[in-house]
């Protein structure tokens, strides 16, 4: 999914639409990527998919990391078996959030699995980041540029459910119980397949789209 100007300036790839965020110098001198700055700077997208394999992958730009959880992509609401929410906390690490399938006790470092590797020292450049969920396997696999992180095993092998969902800035509207989720930079494409991807595979797309 690019976000190139589509005809009438508010839409993305595939039916998305953009809401707040604005369209800047993506990677590439000619390309465009979506920046956010404000809390409710975001893009609408609906993937309209069920999946037990799935790979995101996105690029991005950070200028700094709020406190509290930010979100890169998220359904809308919390309360379907499946539901994705990919975002990282204040710490930098990534965190792959799936309802009703929680990290396996002892090995995550919460509730939700976690990357290793914190993404603070990359504010101010692009970073390529990937997660790569097995529902077969029960596990989740985070990469930073091309490279390996970490795999946390999972409780329950659901299948991905990939519904209405927004892209940066996300939250539940008349909600007194979920906060606001910011994201503070730029983002240059997001991948969504429906398969894994191996580690040479991403390593290779990191390296052909650098």
């Amino acid at each position: 999914i690019g976000f190139e100007n589509q005809p009438d300036g508010s839409h993305i790839e595939h039916g998305g639409e953009v809401r707040g965020a604005r369209r800047v110098q993506g990677r590439f001198p000619g390309s465009h990527a979506l920046e956010f700055v404000d809390t409710d700077d975001h893009a609408k997208l609906n993937l309209n998919a069920t999946t037990r394999q799935l790979t995101l992958m996105t690029w991005v730009r950070l200028d700094r990391v709020p406190e509290g959880i930010s979100s890169l992509y998220h359904t809308d609401g919390w309360d379907t078996p499946g539901q994705v929410h990919w975002s990282f906390l204040n710490n930098g690490q990534m965190r792959f959030g799936m309802h009703s399938a929680p990290a396996a006790e002892g090995i995550g470092r919460e509730l939700w699995p976690e990357s290793r590797d914190p993404l603070l020292g990359q504010l101010g450049r692009w970073v390529h980041l990937a997660v790569v969920y097995d529902a077969d396997a029960q596990q989740v696999s985070f990469y930073t540029n091309g490279k390996f992180d970490s795999t946390v095993a999972m409780k329950a092998g659901l299948p991905a459910v990939l519904g209405p969902a927004q892209i940066g800035n996300w939250n539940l509207k008349n909600s007194n119980t979920t906060q606001h989720r910011r994201l503070s930079g730029r983002m240059d494409e997001l991948v969504a397949l429906g398969r894994t991807l191996s580690a040479s595979e991403i390593h290779d797309y990191y390296q052909a789209s650098n």
